[in-house]
């Protein structure tokens, strides 16, 4: 195994991944991808927001079983 990795010259860097060339960016591509970016940050600020009133809720929920138990 270790002949084969030699023959095919794997250790002298030939498995590394060639980078295509990129276009530079424009200040639209700058622009679009700087909106979908807010849009992103936009859905997970709603969706911790949903999160955080389940776990208020479940706080009071467990607040109203602990009062209940201890006046009893």
């Amino acid at each position: 195994m270790v002949a084969y990795v030699i023959e095919q010259g794997w250790l002298d860097g030939r498995l590394k991944a060639r980078r295509h060339p990129t276009a530079p960016a424009t200040p639209e591509s700058r622009l679009v991808r700087t909106q979908e970016a807010i849009a992103r940050w936009e859905r997970k600020r709603k969706r911790a927001e949903t999160a955080l009133q389940k776990l208020r809720r479940r706080a009071r929920r467990y607040e109203r079983l602990l009062n209940t138990v201890a006046v009893a």
